[in-house]
């Protein structure tokens, strides 16, 4: 299994940007209340060639309550902050933010979700 979205967590746990969350990669299960980030591949990526690969990760906050939102998001742009200014990590040459935070969407019961796309430059994919 790929090292690369462990990579990408330990760089934003390094920094408590993942503090008070419950963290989750590959896919996520509604837990009423519980303020969640996960890490998935996007599918998509860059042209790659046998020196550096160019994968995508995609960043999901899921805030805890309808009233977290603001905290959500005020979170996610540390993280995207974070990712531009310390750009590159163990296992990581290069993080490239692909746009800026998505979101809020709202799940039926007012949950904030934010998205972040995250370009990867690595060696090992």
């Amino acid at each position: 299994m790929s090292e690369l979205l462990p990579s990408v967590r330990d760089h934003l746990a390094d920094a408590d940007l993942l503090d008070g969350y419950r963290v989750l990669m590959y896919r996520w299960t509604d837990s009423e209340g519980t303020p969640t980030i996960v890490f998935t591949r996007s599918g998509t990526g860059g042209a790659s060639d046998y020196l550096v690969q160019r994968p995508d990760v995609r960043i999901v906050l899921v805030t805890g309550s309808a009233s977290d939102v603001r905290a959500g998001e005020v979170r996610m742009h540390h993280i995207l902050r974070y990712l531009r200014h310390s750009y590159k990590a163990a296992g990581v040459l290069h993080f490239q933010p692909m746009s800026g935070v998505i979101g809020p969407s709202y799940l039926e019961n007012g949950r904030g979700v934010f998205e972040l796309n995250i370009r990867c430059l690595t060696d090992d994919q």
